[in-house]
């Protein structure tokens, strides 16, 4: 009497982790990359269908990597410059047109930009105290504006006199960011940093006595 196949395979041999020995067995095989590497050059160069990137879409939509996996991406493509030509920065520029942003992906926006400009800040701040760079900067600066910089930085001042919305806007959110918490404490701790310096302890002390 014909029977269906796998009657006869062990049930252990069907279980999660015997699946998973097996899998890694074959990924740790030469042959097994042999023929992945041999896989990938027949594919290179073809392109794929819409159903194809749709069913790879499909599948990878939800699905969050890993702290391990982020790590190891972020490793391999750190220090390494990418060739975004003007296409490819047309391309990814139309596939973000439209999209708003959820309040989720705007508060990690704003975290990493706030993150980035202390960076900054405090990088910027240990290399003003080497005198070369000091010079160097100072060097490079214009000592007077250009007729064109003032001429703009006056309609800009014209513009704000001229318009109250865009004072209020301007003043709203300076006191939002001065109320959070991130700044007072940063404050604190520039406040700290420039009172431990003597010189500009004494700086401050002498424009009080006068």
């Amino acid at each position: 009497m014909p029977r269906d196949g796998g009657e006869d395979i062990p049930a252990a041999a069907h279980s999660p982790e015997a699946r998973e020995k097996a899998l890694a067995g074959r990924k740790n095989s030469a042959l097994w990359r042999d023929a992945i590497v041999a896989a990938n050059a027949r594919r290179k160069g073809v392109p794929l269908s819409a159903e194809h990137r749709r069913a790879i879409g499909d599948g990878n939509r939800g699905k969050k990597l890993s702290s391990e996996h982020c790590a190891k991406l972020s490793a391999k493509f750190k220090g390494r410059k990418l060739n975004i030509t003007p296409e490819l920065r047309e391309k990814l520029s139309k596939g973000r047109r439209g999209k708003a942003l959820t309040e989720e992906h705007k508060r990690k926006i704003g975290e990493a930009g706030r993150r980035n400009r202390d960076l900054l800040s405090r990088k910027q701040a240990e290399n003003w105290k080497d005198p070369e760079y000091r010079a160097r900067v100072l060097a490079t600066r214009p000592k007077t504006l250009s007729s064109e910089s003032r001429a703009k930085a006056a309609s800009n001042l014209e513009k704000c006199r001229s318009d109250p919305s865009i004072n209020e806007r301007r003043l709203a959110g300076i006191r939002a960011a001065q109320e959070a918490p991130e700044y007072r404490e940063q404050a604190r701790l520039r406040a700290r940093r420039l009172w431990a310096d003597p010189e500009f302890r004494a700086k401050m002390k002498a424009a009080r006595a006068r």
